[in-house]
């Protein structure tokens, strides 16, 4: 993924109550947990319910979000829900997300650098 500085103003100090969490709700858990542990690295937790949680770095880069308005004719754009994952290596990321039975939708796009807030 590649960044750019995010425009600075008085809306964005206004933004008091950030995501915190988030959840995937798989049709195949095992499954899904196996995928992001060889494409992330992830490790899990099991919780209530059986809920594998995911425990990340206390000193993680601040957090940024959107909502956007659906466009099913630009890919990417699909009614739906999406979240990032920040990688050392965008390609080679790409390339164990596909050896391990995903797809690349959209080509590296740049967004806005969240890290130099």
């Amino acid at each position: 993924m590649r960044t750019e500085s995010p425009r600075a103003g008085p809306d964005t100090a206004a933004n008091r109550h950030p995501a915190v969490m988030f959840e995937i709700i798989a049709r195949n858990q095992p499954g899904l947990k196996t995928f992001y542990s060889e494409v992330f690295g992830w490790q899990y937790q099991t919780g209530t319910g059986g809920f594998a949680y995911v425990h990340f770095p206390g000193h993680a880069p601040p957090l940024l979000g959107g909502i956007g308005q659906a466009d099913p004719s630009i890919p990417g754009f699909d009614p739906g829900h999406a979240f990032y994952i920040l990688v050392d290596d965008l390609e080679a990321a790409i390339q164990r997300a596909v050896a391990a039975g995903g797809s690349q939708y959209v080509p590296p796009t740049t967004v806005m650098d969240i890290t130099s807030r």
